[in-house]
């Protein structure tokens, strides 16, 4: 298990501007994201940091098919985003087991879960 502490999984190196939610504290501020169209970053004024953004896809490559790999993502709307980058870079093969939550109503495509799943199966 490795801990990257103020880093963002991305689809790229480098900074990147994190909005906070400050408006759930009773839910540990679970609104934060990547987005700044999400609805607590907007209830929040896009109050906004930045932060060390990491390539998903070039952590990944570091490990073969033999090993087993876990990703877990609730990343509030930007699952999308990491979901195709890992398909253009062809490492989504590499991940045994997913666990996504998937925010619809944030993806600019406002895909249907099953649309997404399908994406996954490709």
């Amino acid at each position: 298990i490795y801990l990257f502490n103020s880093t963002a999984a991305w689809i790229y190196d480098g900074r990147i501007d994190f909005y906070l939610d400050t408006v759930n504290k009773a839910k540990d501020f679970w609104g934060s994201s990547l987005l700044d169209k999400h609805p607590d970053v907007i209830k929040s004024g896009k109050t906004k940091i930045n932060l060390r953004c990491m390539d998903i896809s070039r952590l990944l490559k570091l490990y073969s098919k033999n090993d087993f790999i876990i990703l877990k993502m609730d990343i509030e709307g930007a699952e999308f985003d990491i979901i195709l980058h890992l398909l253009q870079t062809k490492v989504l093969d590499l991940i045994d087991y997913m666990a996504i939550e998937y925010h619809k109503d944030l993806n600019p495509y406002k895909l249907s879960i099953d649309l997404f799943n399908s994406i996954l199966q490709l």
